[in-house]
């Protein structure tokens, strides 16, 4: 329990008998997946695990869930959060829960699930602050989804096969409790977001060009610059008291699962508020550096007559 509200996370080691991983696995066909089969696993084996084994989660309930293999690098290669706070609540009651298939690794900035954690410290030195976690078949990792981490250990060859649960609410009560301030927004269709999610697909295979990446990502999350970057985000009004979820992965609600559908999609098991991204910051910019270079084009004309009137 002190692991999960100091630093954000708690990691379960050997928890999952191979029994358990294969009939996991049994959904997975070369990346064709049964989500039918992943959803028994996660609610007959994966939640009951994690609410036998911890005292901060008696009976959780989950938005969505996701199954991937290396392909997941698109958006969880570089550090973010999986909902921000934008509230007035210190720490959020809602978790992301990972089971990993393979040996793998993941990093985290413990203690960055927390507001004060902006307020004490600054994005270019809070980010050597990192530790990175090694995961095995077996192993669950549960963290606050305001933490900010980042997938590693991309493979060329092999895999990495990853099952995240987000959006894990401690019981019915505290999802309700949060429902109206919960706000997923889709980026998926976003041309600029898939442009980017597709070049970290490639270059997350390369670790010392990903480390800059990173560094130079983690100092936008920190600074909630992440989307204005490219001028797509929501209005500042808009995350007032919100809680949000960037979704960057193609969905489909479980209700249309086909029993033969891709890998890599966000699988919605409960409605949440959604939106999308609104141009507010390019119309914004648009309109103010016509603004600057009109002042710059009249005041100009104005200088130039009084000096050779």
């Amino acid at each position: 329990m002190e692991s999960i509200n100091n630093n954000g996370f708690l990691l379960l080691k050997n928890i999952l008998t191979p029994e358990q991983l294969e009939y996991g696995l049994s959904s997975d066909n070369n990346g064709v997946v049964n989500y039918q089969l992943m959803k028994n696993f996660i609610d007959n084996i994966f939640i009951p695990t994690i609410s036998s084994n911890t005292e901060f989660m008696p009976d959780p309930k989950y938005v969505k869930f996701r199954y991937s293999n290396n392909n997941n690098s698109k958006d969880a290669s570089t550090f973010h959060s999986d909902v921000y706070n934008y509230s007035s609540t210190e720490t959020i009651p809602i978790y992301t829960c990972l089971c990993y298939f393979d040996n793998t690794q993941l990093e985290v900035i413990p203690g960055s699930h927390k507001k004060a954690f902006r307020d004490n410290n600054i994005s270019f030195t809070s980010y050597f602050k990192k530790i990175r976690i090694n995961m095995g078949p077996g192993d669950i990792l549960i963290f606050n989804s305001n933490l900010y981490h980042r997938g590693v250990d991309y493979k060329t060859k092999g895999d990495r096969r990853v099952l995240q649960v987000f959006d894990v609410f401690p019981d019915k009560k505290a999802f309700y409790d949060n429902y109206n301030n919960f706000l997923t927004v889709i980026t998926s269709k976003n041309s600029s977001v898939s442009t980017i999610g597709n070049i970290l697909y490639n270059v997350a295979k390369v670790p010392f060009l990903m480390n800059i990446i990173s560094y130079t990502q983690y100092i936008l999350v920190f600074n909630d610059l992440q989307y204005k970057v490219i001028l797509n985000d929501l209005t500042p009004c808009e995350k007032i008291n919100k809680l949000i979820s960037y979704e960057s992965s193609k969905r489909l609600e479980y209700k249309n699962i086909t029993g033969s559908d891709p890998n890599n999609l966000f699988i919605i098991c409960e409605n949440s508020n959604t939106t999308e991204l609104s141009y507010y910051y390019f119309f914004f910019y648009l309109v103010y550096w016509l603004v600057i270079f009109s002042i710059i084009y009249y005041s100009s004309k104005w200088i130039y007559k009084k000096i050779y009137k």
